[in-house]
């Protein structure tokens, strides 16, 4: 087993991905597998490559050989966003702040697995210096937006 690092480009989220790949392949179909920028092919090529012997080669090779800098980029957070056209808000401004300052990953939490999040603290200590308030103000503040936003059963869970 090689554990190699690799990205997902989904082209549902991303769909200005989607005419790059066509552009690159001929086709929309998909997957299609790419080693360092260079089109493999789609499942069935991967799995002919492996019949043949010849996938460890090109993993070998994806190993050893620095990535070009002509192939795709992974996708940027907020890329295909169609919500980013418009006239961009305070509290836009202050997400994407945040998003540069604060660490969203996956937790653990009583026996719990939570994905892609961020602990409260975390928020509460850039909002307080980011807006120049108290730790307080900036709880009530968060806690009353959320109320707002979410219903109560959210909340509470």
């Amino acid at each position: 087993m090689k554990r190699l690092r690799y990205v997902e480009i989904n082209i549902d989220v991303y769909p200005s991905r989607k005419m790059e790949l066509e552009k690159i392949s001929a086709s929309t179909s998909v997957p299609k597998v790419f080693f360092n920028g260079i089109l493999i092919g789609g499942m069935s090529e991967l799995k002919t490559l492996n019949d043949s012997g010849n996938l460890d080669d090109k993993i070998e090779f994806l190993i050893t050989e620095s990535p070009s800098f002509e192939g795709p980029f992974p996708p940027l957070s907020g890329e295909d966003d169609v919500s980013s056209s418009g006239a961009i808000d305070e509290l836009a401004l202050i997400v994407r702040k945040m998003k540069e300052s604060i660490v969203v990953k996956d937790r653990f939490s009583k026996l719990r697995r939570f994905t892609n999040c961020f602990l409260g603290c975390e928020a509460v200590d850039f909002l307080s210096e980011d807006q120049y308030l108290e730790r307080k103000e900036v709880s009530l503040i968060m806690s009353f937006k959320l109320s707002i936003v979410l219903s109560p059963l959210e909340v509470l869970a």
